[in-house]
């Protein structure tokens, strides 16, 4: 048995390490109370970062009710979850403004921290986090997004933890 944790620990080890410190990338972006943020607003935060847009109709809000069930799990469990930091960056700048954030994630969390801005400045995110993101017309000047689905775990030293892939069932270790 112990030798199945070492081999797993050093396999865990050797795939995080090709993820950059959280605190290494290069975030310009707005919250949902327009006011500016960077990789300074998550230091010493563990963070779990979604990539999505406020009018997806399934993945988005079922991962935002996941992320947010399993910190209540984590609380009831004894565990202090008071610095962990939802953070959810929007794919979709066009639609998503300050206050479709704030409108959309106080459906699910009020401690849910929204990000948005600039076209270029969303791309850029995107791009840091290798996020695959793609306008999908629907015509009559409707549109959704496909886009990745997984969320990016950081402790709070910054260091990569893991992901959880939509629909992914989660447990208290």
């Amino acid at each position: 048995a112990m030798s199945v944790f070492f081999v797993a620990n050093h396999y865990a080890k050797r795939t995080a390490s090709g993820f950059p410190n959280f605190q290494d990338y290069q975030i310009n972006l707005v919250n949902e109370a327009n006011s500016p943020q960077t990789v300074a607003n998550f230091v010493n935060q563990p963070v779990a970062i979604f990539f999505g847009f406020t009018f997806c109709p399934d993945i988005c809000p079922t991962t935002l009710t996941t992320l947010a069930a399993a910190r209540d799990d984590l609380r009831s469990a004894g565990v202090n979850t008071k610095s962990l930091r939802i953070v959810f960056v929007t794919v979709d700048p066009l639609r998503d403004t300050p206050e479709q954030l704030k409108q959309y994630l106080s459906l699910f969390d009020e401690s849910v921290t929204g990000l948005t801005g600039a076209h270029e400045n969303i791309r850029a995110t995107l791009k840091e986090f290798g996020i695959y993101a793609k306008k999908i017309d629907g015509g009559d000047g409707e549109y959704l997004y496909d886009h990745s689905a997984a969320v990016f775990l950081y402790r709070g030293d910054g260091q990569f933890k893991g992901t959880i892939v939509h629909n992914e069932p989660f447990a208290i270790v």
